[in-house]
């Protein structure tokens, strides 16, 4: 199910001594690697529902700069507070921001880069959202960190033909002899 948990070995409190399953932090497919940190997109969900000004509509922009990753955060503001302090001035927008991503530094324990948008702005998606886009071309290193994550059928099931790029055409040396 690609739920994410961790077995726990031990007695129970109960006095039981099998094997027992934590909560469900997560699921795999949803959780993006960010510079060694793993985020979920209902992490940022929570931090921008906790924010009286910003609007329940968000997307995640993830780029790689000079080989490290970069998440942008776009959240709309609330047409509500957008009204009280007025379309004429920046320095709201730009003080919101900076709240914004204080919390999301605090939750996340990365600093992504927050962009406040207009009310409307972004994308609405009936059934399931897509609120992540991942800009970064996968390397043959991404491919095997996902291989040892999550497994050899989950990586090719993640991976279809045509959709993701790999940059380098050559895969990694290895150990076997060319003929």
């Amino acid at each position: 199910t690609r739920d994410l948990c961790s077995l726990m070995e031990g007695e129970c409190a109960c006095g039981r001594t099998l094997v027992r399953m934590s909560a469900i932090k997560g699921r795999s497919d949803d959780m993006l690697i960010i510079r060694g940190i793993n985020v979920f997109p209902s992490q940022v969900e929570s931090v921008l529902l906790e924010i009286p000004e910003c609007a329940p509509y968000y997307r995640l922009v993830v780029d790689r700069v000079n080989n490290l990753d970069k998440l942008t955060v776009q959240v709309e503001v609330r047409q509500d507070y957008l009204s009280q302090v007025g379309f004429d001035t920046l320095s709201p927008i730009t003080a919101l921001e900076k709240k914004v991503a204080e919390r999301m530094k605090n939750v996340l324990s990365i600093s992504p880069v927050v962009q406040i948008k207009m009310p409307n702005s972004l994308e609405r998606f009936e059934g399931k959202a897509k609120v992540v886009i991942d800009n970064r071309a996968k390397t043959w290193q991404d491919l095997f960190e996902e291989w040892t994550l999550l497994g050899p059928e989950a990586t090719l099931n993640n991976y279809k033909e045509g959709e993701n790029e790999v940059k380098n055409s050559v895969p990694p040396k290895t150990s076997l002899p060319v003929n």
